[in-house]
């Protein structure tokens, strides 16, 4: 149950039978970016404007930006990305599966497209203010950014999603495709207006075609 056959060739975890999601996710993070494809934890399609995708995560994206991004601040291994707290309140620890929308440079092919894997650590929503102090040396936000996110008033709460361990796919799905995966397992077709929960074989179906060789 090791998805794209990590370690396989050295028999290494081969026949390993692990009952406890706990224990398994601490495994899978340590042999990152090894993943067990029967790991039983939720999996969330995350939407992301292609700005902030090359801004906290994702290095091919921003090289496409004339200004690019700041690596200290983007490439590092924990970062934090703020949305609105509906309609899914997402539940930690859970993987991510980064869907960047449409954006100026349409051309690229990493719009409207899966780019990426990363590991969800927390899901805190709070007031602007409070989450502002909590996560502000993760550094990529600023405090305008927020502000505008909580429709400029400092009671409405807003989320943050506090994730790490982020996996760069060198094959990006494009929306046509996920949908593609989603109908043959009986799910509705999606725009990733906002996030979708999925089950396991819809991220291991995923996963492998963002890695694959």
């Amino acid at each position: 149950n090791i998805t794209n056959g990590y370690l396989d060739n050295e028999g290494i975890l081969k026949n390993l039978n692990i009952k406890n999601a706990s224990f398994k996710l601490s495994i899978e993070r340590i042999l990152f970016p090894l993943k067990f494809s029967d790991l039983d934890i939720p999996t969330y399609i995350v939407p992301i404007k292609p700005f902030w995708a090359g801004q906290l995560f994702d290095y091919i994206i921003a090289g496409e930006n004339l200004f690019g991004s700041t690596p200290e601040l983007s490439w590092n291994r924990e970062n934090v990305y703020y949305r609105s707290i509906k309609p899914v309140s997402e539940k930690a620890p859970a993987r991510i599966l980064w869907y960047v929308s449409s954006g100026n440079n349409d051309y690229s092919n990493r719009r409207s497209c899966i780019v990426g894997c990363s590991y969800l650590d927390e899901a805190i929503i709070d007031k602007p203010k409070l989450l502002f102090q909590k996560f502000k040396s993760f550094g990529i936000y600023k405090w305008k950014d927020i502000y505008d996110l909580a429709k400029k008033d400092i009671e409405n709460p807003i989320k943050a999603l506090e994730f790490s361990d982020t996996e760069i796919f060198n094959n990006p799905i494009p929306l046509l495709k996920v949908n593609e995966i989603l109908t043959i397992n009986n799910r509705k077709k999606n725009t990733f207006a906002c996030p979708l929960m999925v089950n396991n074989d819809i991220f291991n179906l995923l996963y492998s075609l963002g890695t694959k060789k």
